[in-house]
């Protein structure tokens, strides 16, 4: 009857060192999966400030540097200025689809992680899309998004204001 025992108990620890290996095993693949690098943290980032009125320097009078406001961004492949139509003081939107939509938040704080690469950014009002920022090639409120860094944007909402 001992040796009985004796097989049984040997069986009893190969089966849990076996046991052991496979459990290791799968927690080693499991941890190699979580840490495969996640894509990388990159984008546009800023604040949607809202001036109107009169904005002509005067005696007693300090420039307006804006009021935060909550706006849609959108974010599009770059945009030529003649891509678009001017409806006043704000375009009609553009043919293609954004790539990005994102809303700033009451301090006019927004953020968008996107992919390296040039984009147009506009907000959007009431009556169409607002940009008032363009490069020397006529290119939308070009802004530039580089690896693994994010790109500090102020936008400055001023189709009410006269200067």
């Amino acid at each position: 009857m001992p040796l009985f025992y004796l097989a049984l108990v040997y069986n009893l620890i190969l089966m849990l060192k076996n046991l052991l290996v496979v459990s290791l095993t799968f927690l080693l693949l499991i941890s190699c999966i979580a840490s495969k690098p996640s894509k990388s943290d990159q984008g546009i980032q800023g604040k949607v400030l809202w001036i109107e009125g009169n904005q002509m320097p005067g005696p007693n009078k300090e420039a307006d540097s804006g009021s935060p406001i909550i706006r849609e961004i959108h974010i599009y492949p770059l945009i030529k200025l003649s891509d678009l139509q001017r409806v006043g003081s704000l375009f009609s939107a553009p043919d293609q689809l954004p790539v990005m939509v994102v809303t700033s938040n009451t301090s006019g704080e927004f953020k968008a992680q996107l992919e390296p690469g040039t984009y147009s950014i506009m907000t959007k009002e009431e009556n169409g899309f607002f940009a008032n920022s363009f490069d020397g090639e006529n290119n939308i409120m070009p802004v530039r998004v580089e690896q693994e860094t994010y790109t500090d944007v102020t936008i400055t909402v001023n189709y009410k204001a006269s200067y």
